[in-house]
């Protein structure tokens, strides 16, 4: 039960530090400039806090709460991807659905 707490407490971590390394080269290839993609920076900040904060208080590794977190973090995925301005959101996209 605890190795799978901390897995899981790992991926969040990696998830949170790959997360700061795209934002890091989407803003030095200047796609998140101006104020217009503020208010969707704020929503997936939120939606990884929240994730971050239902697998910490996960400590027994209830399975629906897991999922959860995982939706939670594909979904701030899906939009970060949609902000870029290349076409690798619908590549993706393509490729998941084929």
């Amino acid at each position: 039960m605890k190795k799978f707490y901390e897995k899981k407490q790992f991926f969040i971590l990696l998830n949170q530090i790959l997360v700061i390394l795209y934002l890091c080269y989407q803003y030095k290839m200047n796609n998140f400039a101006g104020t217009e993609n503020l208010i969707p920076l704020i929503i997936i900040s939120l939606i990884i806090i929240d994730a971050a904060y239902i697998s910490y208080k996960n400590i027994k590794g209830n399975s629906t709460l897991s999922r959860f977190t995982n939706l939670l973090i594909l979904v701030a995925w899906q939009f970060l991807f949609s902000l870029d301005g290349s076409n690798t959101f619908y590549t993706l996209i393509r490729y998941l659905v084929l």
